[in-house]
């Protein structure tokens, strides 16, 4: 059975990555393909996807981007998802059920008012979910908080992001 596996040519030093399964007697083969321009070391848009051709980004490489009209307080280079989150007729509280796929952040804009308690719950399949709140002036108001007085009038960002691979969340946001 053939295998494949990639290897990460740095300044000489060769490291081979091992496939799982591939065990010891997995074959390597180095290719210098003529056509690549030689980079240093230290050149930060340098990755595995700009190698590969694509762009260095890997969210951009998922065709994900920071929407035009997306508040970015963080500068966040993609958001999987950026949208405004919407009540039912009466209720102080709902739920969003989402995933943030890595190298994005998903951004969740909600309405409140001045001395009103937005209480939020984010629980992730993998513990790996977690968030920030900016208030309408674009100021990081908290992280990773279960509670917080609304210092004022205006529309809110609920930032989700994973601080490790891919999080499937759930994010319950109660206002009164």
């Amino acid at each position: 059975m053939s295998r494949t596996a990639r290897l990460w040519v740095t300044a000489a030093l060769i490291v081979p990555v091992m496939l799982p399964g591939a065990g010891c007697a997995t074959d390597f083969e180095i290719r210098v393909d003529p056509a690549l321009t030689p980079v240093s070391p230290g050149d930060a848009a340098t990755d595995d996807a700009a190698v590969d051709g694509a762009a260095a980004d890997d969210a951009a490489v998922d065709g994900a981007s920071v929407p035009e009209e997306a508040r970015n307080p963080g500068g966040y280079d993609a958001y999987g998802v950026y949208e405004r989150v919407s009540f039912e007729a009466g209720a102080s509280e709902t739920t969003v059920e989402a995933a943030v796929v890595r190298g994005t952040v998903n951004g969740h804009l909600v309405e409140a008012a001045a001395d009103q308690i937005m209480k939020l719950e984010l629980t992730s399949t993998e513990g790996n979910a977690r968030l920030e709140v900016f208030g309408p002036d674009d100021d990081l108001l908290a992280q990773g908080l279960t509670a917080m007085q609304v210092p004022t009038d205006g529309e809110y960002l609920i930032v989700v992001s994973s601080d490790r691979g891919n999080a499937t969340y759930t994010l319950r946001i109660e206002i009164r």
